[in-house]
């Protein structure tokens, strides 16, 4: 009898040797199918110029890596800054690729609440008012609002591409000079690049622009009472022109988040794909300016070091003949 149940129990670890040795090639297969459709996603991701991580952090940290150049010269070809701004957080959650989960956002619903990343790469929840604000405005929180971090975090690196900060002082302060006055640029040094396009647009669309990193820039909203610096006090944050400009701002960012899968369709209904095409294109023109700068001082270094061989060359041959004329004249 104890040789019967042997032999059963011998049988028995055999097959369940054969069961768990094709339940491990089943999750061997699982896992090399999923980590093979993995790779593929995030080539692909690369391929259309996102950026690949391990794993999502840093909601409200700038990132080196982001094109806030290119997106500076898309800013320059909208003609509303609400629209942008919709355009640019869209832009901004399309820029990165996780490995992890290719679903995930760097924003991104979480039942009632928003989720967002911190530096260290653990996930934080606000709530609704918190992150976008709330259906009242008041004065004193509507500069609490965690997308006006982001925006100074993402926004204000394209906009210190676009103007110089210590401007915004003499154009709407006291003085009222013109931009690109004498006293200004004395004072504030030449204008950037793209600054001249900048001041070309409306004013509205600077107030919006710059209003949407307020209160860690310098931004001015025009008022009944002229133009006010947008700060912390309450003779400012309680006027109706800026909570309705705030008010804007939170809309188009919250848009710009919530409708993620009609963002094409309101793109062509808006006609702004030609926007982005303009500015795409004048920063690759931009690009190659900055290249062909680069490859004529590097020529120039170049050809400046090979002359200075050259001289010391031609200097040390002439001084060895000397040297050798000497030496000959002696023997004889």
């Amino acid at each position: 009898m104890d040789d019967v149940l042997e032999a059963i129990s011998a049988k028995l670890d055999r097959v369940l040797a054969i069961l768990d040795a094709k339940s491990a090639k089943q999750q061997n297969d699982r896992d090399r199918i999923k980590q093979k459709r993995e790779e593929a996603a995030a080539e692909i991701a690369k391929k259309r110029g996102a950026i690949v991580v391990d794993s999502l952090a840093g909601t409200f940290v700038s990132d080196d890596r982001l094109p806030y150049r290119k997106w500076a010269h898309v800013c320059l070809e909208f003609d509303c800054a609400r629209e942008f701004l919709r355009w640019v957080v869209h832009e901004y959650l399309d820029s990165y690729h996780c490995r992890q989960d290719g679903r995930k956002r760097m924003i991104a619903r979480n039942g009632n609440y928003w989720k967002v990343y911190k530096s260290c790469g653990s996930e934080m929840l606000l709530s609704p008012a918190d992150m976008f604000g709330g259906t009242i405005v008041k004065w004193d929180t509507m500069l609490e609002v965690q997308m006006l971090k982001w925006c100074f975090k993402h926004v204000g690196p394209m906009l210190r591409l676009l103007v110089n900060e210590d401007r915004l002082e003499f154009v709407h302060g006291e003085e009222h000079l013109p931009w690109d006055d004498e006293k200004v640029n004395g004072e504030v040094g030449k204008p950037l690049n793209l600054e001249p396009r900048w001041w070309r647009k409306s004013a509205r669309f600077q107030e919006t622009m710059l209003a949407s990193i307020a209160p860690y820039g310098r931004s001015y909203v025009r008022t009944s009472l002229g133009s006010l610096l947008i700060d912390v006090e309450k003779r400012v944050l309680e006027r109706p022109e800026t909570q309705l400009l705030f008010k804007g701002i939170y809309c188009a960012l919250r848009e710009g988040v919530m409708n993620r899968t009609t963002h094409d369709e309101w793109m062509k209904r808006r006609n702004l794909e030609a926007c982005v095409q303009r500015g795409v294109e004048s920063y690759h023109k931009e690009n190659k300016q900055i290249v062909a700068e680069q490859f004529m001082q590097r020529l120039k270094r170049d050809n400046t070091i090979r002359l200075g061989i050259q001289i010391a060359t031609q200097a040390r041959e002439e001084d060895d003949m000397q040297v050798a004329i000497h030496r000959s004249i002696k023997e004889v």
